[in-house]
């Protein structure tokens, strides 16, 4: 098998603490990456789907520390929500575990403030390699993940993936609208989605 890779997102918390969610987006698909190495990077649509399909033991981790776990596909703690736009997640938060509390809190503050997801690619054929011009018409390597397996979703602190992201720490007593992106995101079918995705957990 191939060695697991990291990859970060941006991680945004706001509420109080009746009831620990972190529920938000893995990956956009499609979004490029911040440069990684000697290449950037791109998730397609689907990449994740026929190993979802599988029901995986996929983690929601501390540091990619399994000494740390927040929540667990196999326990009904994390759910990982795939669609042709991306791949998402709810994670409940145990308010008796003393480490998710502070850790909740760390969020909150911004102290902590990105999550990372580690993969890797499923087959020979996988991923594949061209290139492209970015937003500066520079040429650069670019890698696209076209089938891969997801082992976790941590929290973490520097994102790979800055821009396609999003999470939100839910309580029963917050307002949805207002809290679940920050003021620049204005994805209002990724708004839906993630909506549907909380009913349907009965998170409220």
């Amino acid at each position: 098998m191939s060695k697991p890779e990291l990859r970060t997102f941006n991680l945004r918390a706001d509420g109080g603490q009746q009831d620990f969610v972190l529920a938000g987006r893995v990956i956009t698909y499609g979004a490029l990456s911040a440069p990684l190495g000697n290449f950037r990077e791109r998730i397609a649509s689907g990449a994740f789907s026929r190993a979802l399909a599988t029901s995986p033991d996929v983690r929601c981790l501390f540091n990619h520390s399994a000494n740390h776990v927040l929540g667990r596909t196999t326990a009904g703690t994390l759910i990982l929500t795939d669609s042709a736009e991306g791949l998402d997640f709810r994670c409940q938060l145990d308010p008796n575990n003393t480490d998710h509390v502070n850790l909740y809190s760390s969020v909150k503050r911004g102290d902590i403030s990105g999550c990372s997801f580690a993969f890797v690619v499923d087959g020979e054929d996988g991923d594949e390699f061209d290139t492209d011009t970015d937003e500066r018409g520079l040429r650069f390597n670019r890698r696209t993940v076209k089938r891969a397996k997801i082992f976790d979703c941590s929290v973490v602190a520097s994102p790979a993936y800055p821009d396609s992201t999003s999470v939100v720490a839910r309580s029963q007593a917050l307002d949805f609208e207002h809290t679940l992106f920050p003021p620049t995101r204005t994805d209002q079918q990724f708004v839906e989605n993630l909506r549907k995705l909380l009913d349907e957990a009965s998170i409220f």
